[in-house]
């Protein structure tokens, strides 16, 4: 949820909207326009992890090939791959 919010507004109650942005983001414009956004450090932590995800080119590689292999069906059960090692664990001893 985004409240829009004058800049003169932001000074007067800025407390306020600081206690608010756990909830919802604050877009403070200036003459009408958008100029600025306060959100928790919560969602700019989310953030900068999201860019650092989407900078990372083998990451992202690695994220398009499993989408593709879930796409074709080229995907297996994970309580078939753990029982399958399991019995191979128990073979060996």
């Amino acid at each position: 949820m985004v409240r829009t919010v004058s800049a003169s507004e932001i000074r007067e109650k800025f407390a306020e909207f600081l206690d608010s942005v756990e909830t919802r983001r604050i877009l403070i414009s200036r003459h009408g326009r958008p100029e600025a956004c306060l959100i928790s450090i919560r969602e700019l932590a989310a953030l900068e992890e999201t860019v650092a995800i989407l900078q990372d080119t083998e990451l992202m590689r690695a994220i398009e090939t499993g989408l593709a292999a879930i796409r074709t069906g080229r995907v297996r059960d994970a309580r078939e791959v753990f029982a399958e090692h399991d019995a191979q664990f128990m073979d060996e001893e």
